[in-house]
């Protein structure tokens, strides 16, 4: 990394005192995480993937940069772990952060809805009356019955 570009990150970032954080108060991709513009890529980068560099003297390349803060904004290279797509999604559902049944943004159902389809289909209904009474294929309400999905999440609002 470039003293120049280490000077850039630098001047993009405020200390938080009462968690360690270091924040990034320059611009953020869609995702609302910190980025800036790398002149030798032309590219924009991930500002905690650079806050990680700096510390480590290492560049993630193809890993993923995992924070154990969970604050995206956080750049401070010792919040930021090393790990891959999988270790991801362990840590999100280890810590409650993945987005599941609800709320996903494009989910149909609530938790509440999802026990009403388990206490129905437990009664006796079938699926395909349940999946158009619900708005959704009858693929779903057999993962639903099946629990495999909405595992986690099937509980009343």
């Amino acid at each position: 990394m470039t003293p120049a570009m280490e000077a850039a990150f630098w001047a993009k970032t405020e200390p938080e005192p009462n968690t360690g954080c270091t924040i990034w108060i320059g611009s953020r991709d869609s995702e609302g995480y910190g980025q800036l513009h790398n002149p030798e890529t032309k590219r924009p980068e991930r500002a905690h993937r650079i806050g990680f560099e700096i510390e480590t003297g290492t560049a993630l390349r193809s890993d993923y940069g995992l924070h154990r803060c969970d604050n995206p904004w956080c750049v401070n290279g010792r919040h930021i772990f090393r790990g891959n797509a999988t270790v991801n999604v362990e840590d999100a559902l280890k810590k409650g952060t993945a987005a599941m049944g609800a709320r996903v943004c494009t989910a149909k159902l609530t938790g509440d809805k999802v026990l009403a389809i388990r206490v129905a289909y437990a009664a006796g209904e079938t699926q395909r009356p349940l999946a158009a009474r619900f708005g959704v294929t009858q693929g779903t309400i057999q993962k639903i019955t099946s629990r495999r999905s909405w595992r986690y999440e099937a509980q009343p609002s």
